[in-house]
This record gives structure tokens, C-alpha cells and sequence, in this order.
């Protein structure tokens, strides 16, 4: 997995994260994933697919990011569960032959705020990080978790039975 972080701007922070994971094994599987085995009342989106990959640079300016699916409605896990997020955040999915690439821009209304620190991988538990979440077994317990903070600091690892192990984001 490699991923790439890069915050810009001068009035408010915007973090701007780029990654690509690679999938080449279960990308067309994934991405012809039936839609009917995804329960209701859960939020779906439709990732396209790009010729060629967008560059990860930590800019989101390719045209690969601008055909991306978009996503903006997030909410709270902490301090208020479900409740809107206090911060806008976008993120950008799109996918090619070899690669998932996620890209989000995190807006940030006062910079002092932002929590980062350039600590070792995997220890980002006190920072403000993006994480994403892959559950390929549907059942909200198991997922591999991919993390970042600002400073391009990295974190993965593995939730079973919904919960981390101890010391992962």
C-alpha cells in the first residue's frame, strides 16, 4: 500500500491524502460485486473505473480524480456518535485494473486544532488520521484498517469481532 500526504493552503489547512492499494487479485471480483447482496439500509456507491491512474502526489487536480466517485455525507464517531461531522471532508474512489485509489481532501477550519504528530508506523492513535475501513466479509465485525495523519504517518491493521488490537489506530 502506499500512500502519500500533503497539506496545503495558508488560511485553513486542507489535508489532502492519496493512495492506491493494491488489489490486482480481487479488483474485478469487487468491482462487478453484485448489488443486490448488500442489505438496504446500507449506503452504496458506484466506484468507476479509470483507464490510467491518477498520479499520487498528494494533489487531486488528475483527470482520474474528477471522473472519481465523490463522497461528503460523514458523521461523528466521537464525541457524538452519528452526529455531523464538525469538519467537511471529501473523498474521491476510483479503481483500474491494478489499484483501489482513495484520495480525500479534509478541510480544516482552524489548523491548531489538527492533531499530528511525526511519531513511528502504527502509532497514530493520538492524531487526527483518515482511516478507511474494508469489509469484504459484509459483516460489519472484520476489516482490514488503513490509516494515515497528516504527516503521511501510516497505520493498517486488522479489526476482529469489532474491535483493534491493542496500540492500532
Amino acid at each position: 500500500m502506499r500512500l502519500r500526504c500533503r497539506s496545503v493552503g495558508r488560511r485553513s489547512t486542507r489535508v489532502i491524502v492519496a493512495g492506491a492499494l493494491l488489489l490486482a487479485p480481487v479488483a474485478p471480483a469487487w468491482a462487478q460485486a453484485d448489488a443486490s447482496a448488500v442489505p438496504s439500509d446500507r449506503p452504496t456507491i458506484s466506484i468507476p473505473r479509470t483507464a490510467d491512474g491518477p498520479r499520487v502526489d498528494g494533489h487531486l487536480d488528475d483527470a482520474a480524480w474528477q471522473t472519481a466517485a465523490r463522497v461528503t455525507d460523514f458523521v461523528q464517531q466521537w464525541p457524538v456518535e452519528r452526529a455531523p461531522a464538525s469538519e467537511r471532508t471529501e473523498v474521491y474512489l476510483t479503481y483500474d485494473a491494478a489499484n483501489l485509489y482513495v484520495g480525500v481532501y479534509a478541510h480544516y477550519g482552524n489548523p491548531r486544532l489538527m492533531r499530528a504528530n511525526r511519531v513511528d508506523r502504527d502509532r497514530t492513535v493520538r492524531d487526527d488520521t483518515v482511516i478507511l475501513y474494508f469489509d469484504p466479509f459484509r459483516d460489519q465485525q472484520r476489516a482490514y484498517v488503513f490509516a494515515v495523519n497528516a504527516f503521511g504517518v501510516p497505520a493498517d491493521g486488522i479489526l476482529n469481532g469489532g474491535t483493534l488490537p491493542p496500540g492500532a489506530s
